[in-house]
């Protein structure tokens, strides 16, 4: 067996489901102070593996921070988090959020996508 194909097969099994956990947060490279934090892991078709999650806004124009999808995927395998810079979410981080899925409007948003308010605490713990 050549080099060349173990390091494929090696790459093929790389799995993004072992190299992160629920709740992992990152800042987003394209959003000034969006955070996306992981919620759970799926396998969508033909086998590529991805994630899904909640974005929110820490750092808006004005006003207070705000949840900016309560349905987000990532993309496939090895490009999931490209350009994603990992950070731990703090206590600060965690009133805000708790704060904003107090929000009658922010509930009906979570409550119209696949994702639960129970998953998100769950989740920021």
């Amino acid at each position: 067996m050549k080099l060349t194909n173990i390091i494929q097969e090696a790459k093929e099994e790389t799995n993004i489901h072992r190299q992160y956990e629920v709740g992992d947060a990152f800042w987003s490279p394209m959003g000034k102070g969006e955070l996306f934090i992981l919620l759970s892991p799926y396998t969508a078709a033909k086998g590529v593996k991805k994630w899904t999650g909640v974005e929110f806004n820490f750092k808006p124009n004005y006003g207070d921070p705000y949840l900016v999808s309560a349905d987000v995927t990532t993309a496939g395998d090895e490009h999931a988090f490209k350009g994603y810079k990992k950070t731990k979410i703090t206590s600060k981080m965690k009133k805000q959020i708790q704060k904003i899925l107090k929000d009658p409007e922010e509930l009906d948003r979570i409550e119209r996508s696949n994702t639960s308010v129970r998953e998100i605490e769950r989740a920021i713990r």
